[in-house]
């Protein structure tokens, strides 16, 4: 089978697949299923009968994962045991109710500008200079920090930039796609348009000259910056100034 199902619901599961994908949508219930077919047959479940609401309650508590992956996973497989509802394979939804879990709220961090300022500064001294490849990813990280701080960029936009989107000569970057889906120039600072340009050169001279990666912030000579380096280096930085 394509997606390599388990348990005895396993043909069930590739026929909602392709259900799904009929319709248009991604088959993003396939890492749901994936999830309930290796549990069932962990507790060697083969029959309906046994996927009860306590069954299901029992599956969050053992498999301990977040409250906000389990509720994405209880509306994936609430999707799941309707369809086999309504083509008569059982004759109710075990899901139907189950109520959503309390997810965890998100509290941002909210710098006064002396604290942005130290931030930044601790960025740039914990960037790892033993190694070539530490070297390039860490500075690409502290560029991040520098275009989220200084030019209004959400966490995942400077990771999009391409080499092309930064204008040393006029000072701008090139946003695209933006929440609103439109583009945008962004003004730089001086400052960052000189850290900008100065990362290029260290970029060109640390990746091979035939290097195609189009990414302006890498993290090798194939990929781009991920959002979690980020995040890492960032939390590493604000434990640094006492601030976690």
């Amino acid at each position: 089978m394509a997606n390599s199902f388990e348990s005895f619901l396993a043909p069930q599961m590739e026929q909602y697949i392709e259900y799904w994908e009929s319709l248009g949508y991604s088959a993003k219930a396939v890492v749901r299923l994936r999830l309930l077919g290796r549990y069932m047959v962990t507790k060697n479940v083969t029959t309906l009968e046994a996927l009860t609401p306590l069954f299901f309650l029992k599956m969050w508590t053992d498999l301990a994962i977040d409250p906000n992956t389990i509720n994405r996973v209880i509306y994936g497989l609430r999707g799941f045991f309707q369809y086999l509802v309504r083509i008569e394979f059982c004759h109710y939804n075990p899901l139907e109710g189950i109520p959503g879990f309390k997810g965890n709220n998100i509290i941002p961090f909210i710098f006064a500008d002396q604290e942005i300022e130290h931030l930044l500064e601790v960025s740039w001294k914990q960037v790892r200079k033993e190694k070539q490849t530490f070297f390039l990813k860490d500075m690409s990280c502290c560029m991040a920090l520098q275009l989220l701080a200084r030019c209004g960029l959400r966490i995942s936009e400077p990771l999009l930039l391409k080499v092309t989107d930064f204008r040393a000569d006029e000072r701008t970057i090139h946003r695209r796609k933006t929440k609103f889906r439109k583009d945008q120039l962004i003004p730089s600072p001086m400052e960052v348009a000189n850290h900008l340009s100065d990362y290029l050169l260290l970029r060109n001279t640390l990746l091979p000259a035939d290097n195609q990666n189009p990414y302006l912030l890498v993290r090798d000579q194939d990929k781009g910056l991920h959002k979690q380096q980020v995040r890492n280096y960032f939390h590493l930085a604000i434990k640094e100034i006492g601030l976690l």
